[in-house]
């Protein structure tokens, strides 16, 4: 991965979504994540829909609540490290389930004081970190029938990220489900359907090895 724009495209949830498990090609159909929140807050689905091309993706329904457009980079890659300046979001490989993962993630907020999020991921799962004080922990429940789409644009970095700037609480995610698939615009009278391809539970808590203090 270099570093890249990505089109985030959050959705409440107000008409039906078909969860497709077939085994099917996506056929280039948007990487796309299905949040469904159980904690505290709100609790409608949301779908955020991602185009690592930098496309909009604005056509796909008429109940679009917020685009967000943000820069992701990959803090272990050499060519990525003039993009890191100016990310917003930053990935790093590595198994978030291991000890001191949340340091790094720490550790790189801080050197980049210009980037929001940072997400550490691996085949166990991801860490997402943020500037504002959280620490989200995303792990798998179920195999998925294809690999997970997400993964390659930032892990769930992004999604966070455009949770975030669409004004929506954290607190929503302390026990969410999430589905990640691929996302197939509503054609004709058949409703928008959601290739799946991994479920996941997050867990969201304090950033305990957040050294720095949250930006105002």
């Amino acid at each position: 991965m270099t570093g890249h724009i990505v089109v985030a495209d959050v959705f409440r949830l107000e008409r039906a979504l078909v969860l497709d498990r077939s085994p099917a090609s996506p056929d280039g159909r948007p990487p796309a994540v299905l949040v469904i929140p159980r904690g505290g807050g709100p609790r409608d689905p949301y779908l955020v829909v991602l185009d690592h091309r930098g496309e909009s993706v604005r056509h796909l329904s008429a109940g679009l609540d917020f685009v967000d457009y943000h820069v992701v980079a990959d803090a272990g890659r050499t060519p990525d490290r003039g993009w890191c300046d100016v990310a917003d979001v930053l990935a790093c490989a590595g198994d978030p389930s291991r000890r001191g993962a949340a340091g790094r993630i720490a550790a790189l907020l801080d050197r980049y004081p210009g980037s929001e999020v940072v997400t550490c991921g691996g085949p166990s799962g991801h860490l997402v970190g943020t500037r504002g004080g959280h620490l989200i922990r995303i792990t798998a429940v179920a195999a998925g029938l294809t690999a997970d789409p997400v993964a390659p644009l930032g892990g769930y970095g992004s999604v966070v990220h455009a949770w975030l700037a669409a004004g929506l609480p954290l607190e929503c995610l302390e026990k969410a489900l999430v589905v990640a698939g691929h996302y197939v615009a509503p054609e004709r009278r058949r409703p928008g359907r959601l290739v799946v391809a991994v479920r996941d539970h997050v867990h969201s808590e304090p950033f305990r090895d957040r050294r720095s203090r949250p930006a105002a």
